[in-house]
């Protein structure tokens, strides 16, 4: 049985002791669903907001911690999305550890 403790990159940031810290709050790309310290299983399904006025297009990712310095594509979409449902991610074929999940809005300006 796969275990996934998880990471939110847009809200929280797991620090070098283990503790997560909030990051100011981002009303325009933030997930609110799984949350941090959560053990993931089989697919999960991403909730949370990617949005701007300015919108172009969003990402999703994932980095096996604590290098934030790779992160793997879950995909992503051109459509905004407001307190819905960003993506999904198989966490099958991932071996057991910590991670860091991501949502990254890229605007226009």
């Amino acid at each position: 049985m796969r275990r996934f403790i998880l990471a939110i990159g847009a809200l929280l940031v797991l620090s070098a002791t283990g503790t997560a810290r909030a990051q100011a709050p981002n009303p325009y790309a933030r997930i609110g669903s799984p949350r941090s310290d959560q053990v993931l299983r089989g697919t999960v399904v991403i909730q949370g907001t990617a949005t701007h006025p300015a919108f172009l297009s969003y990402e999703l990712g994932y980095a096996h911690e604590p290098d934030l310095a790779t992160w793997i594509s879950l995909g992503g979409s051109v459509t905004p999305v407001e307190n819905g449902t960003l993506g999904s991610w198989n966490t099958r074929p991932v071996e057991d550890g910590v991670y860091a999940l991501r949502v990254q809005v890229f605007a226009s300006d």
